[in-house]
């Protein structure tokens, strides 16, 4: 536990010094994200069940469903633009579910920025509604399990800065032992702009009171496991 603090505690240093956008910059240049793609997509059977949470346009809902071919996939995005793209999928993949609402520590309705880039990749949920956000709706991750009766055996939650809110609304879940895979982006600055500045330690604290085994893959991802390797 003192090493993962040290680690978060100088993860959020080096973003303050300016030091991780020129690593970011390296290592976008060699695929900043492929070890823990494959990381992830190593631990998934054909047989799981995978929760997308913060699917975008599908780069890992595809994946997964390569992946899985024997079990189901459910996407999670309630970005209009992008729940469109994920659900042309669904006359292809039979195992796929495409939810167009998002997850977090609350039920209800709340108010969300559509990100400008060209994928809507930094759209995210807040607190205040702005000129030009949307509504959307929003559940916890137990209450959706309550409702359709499927436990994920995997979870992989990528949610611009609401990724501990979305833990609050899954207790339940991370308490059942079919849970076995817990992967995050975590995102540091737009955690500490929320107010969350504790709120890495918060992530790797709930996890391991759960009894998952946590590895960050690197400074941005975690990939929790539990019962398998």
């Amino acid at each position: 536990m003192y090493q993962e603090k040290l680690f978060i505690k100088l993860r959020s240093f080096l973003r303050k010094t300016g030091f991780t956008k020129c690593l970011a910059k390296f290592y976008i240049k060699k695929d900043y994200e492929a070890k823990f793609e494959n990381s992830l997509l190593a631990l998934i059977k054909e047989n799981d069940i995978i929760y997308d949470i913060g699917a975008n346009r599908g780069f890992y809902t595809k994946k997964f469903l390569l992946k899985a071919t024997a079990g189901k996939v459910f996407a999670f995005e309630p970005v209009p633009e992008c729940n469109v793209v994920i659900s042309d999928l669904l006359p292809l993949y039979k195992n796929l579910v495409v939810y167009p609402f998002a997850l977090s520590s609350n039920n209800g309705e709340f108010p969300m920025s559509i990100g400008n880039d060209k994928l809507n990749a930094t759209s995210k949920l807040k607190t205040e509604r702005g000129e030009n956000d949307i509504l959307v709706t929003v559940k916890t991750l137990d209450n959706v399990i309550q409702e359709n009766k499927t436990v994920p055996n995997v979870i992989k939650i990528d949610v611009e800065g609401y990724e501990l809110e979305v833990l609050k609304g899954m207790k339940a879940t991370l308490k059942n032992e079919k849970v076995m895979v817990v992967a995050i982006e975590v995102h540091f600055k737009l955690l500490e702009n929320n107010g969350q500045k504790d709120a890495p330690h918060q992530i790797v604290n709930t996890l391991t009171q759960n009894n998952f085994k946590v590895k960050w893959i690197d400074p941005s991802h975690i990939i929790a496991t539990r019962g398998r390797n």
